[in-house]
């Protein structure tokens, strides 16, 4: 935007005006840039830096993720925290993180067992998806999640593995 293409004919060549116009065409295009800017910054999958510390802060979030995709991760399990658990929630936060095709829930009624399988993801999504769903499914579930595939660490190297998290509470009575 050239403020100057806005001034009448005769005005466009003093040179003050030339001059003032075009330090204001800077502070204009810096504006639009950090207009710009902002717009990404309050949507979660495309925020990088103060638009995720604000949303740390607002979920209180103490814990922060090294990368900026475990740290995305995390805003967005803690946005989507609802209770109470259903499968359609727990597709839908699943969907949201890895993406449509990319986990296999199975979930064994008669043995109170939940197994979450991540075709692909770090260790920190899988840390930070079991403790949310630790906090949001039945404290008398038995929850397994772990990555099986290959696991992208940069473009040039993969990594095939297997991470398996689980946690097992058992409550006796001494009658």
């Amino acid at each position: 935007m050239k403020l100057i293409n806005y001034m009448p004919q005769y005005l466009k060549n003093i040179r003050e005006f030339q001059e003032i116009f075009k330090s204001e065409d800077e502070q204009l295009e810096y504006m639009n840039i950090l207009i710009a800017k902002m717009l990404t910054e309050v949507i979660v999958k495309t925020a990088d830096s103060y638009g995720l510390t604000r949303y740390e802060k607002i979920y209180n979030i103490t814990e922060v993720a090294p990368t900026i995709e475990s740290r995305r991760a995390n805003i967005l399990l803690k946005m989507n925290n609802r209770t109470p658990f259903t499968m359609n929630w727990l597709n839908n936060k699943l969907r949201q993180l890895v993406g449509e095709g990319n986990y296999s829930i199975k979930l064994e009624h008669d043995k109170y067992k939940l197994t979450i399988k991540l075709a692909y993801t770090n260790n920190d999504l899988i840390y930070l998806l079991e403790k949310e769903l630790r906090e949001q499914i039945p404290a008398n579930m038995e929850l397994n999640i772990y990555a099986d595939g290959a696991v992208d660490i940069s473009n040039d190297i993969s990594l095939v593995g297997c991470v398996t998290n689980y946690e097992i509470i058992s409550v006796g009575s001494n009658l």
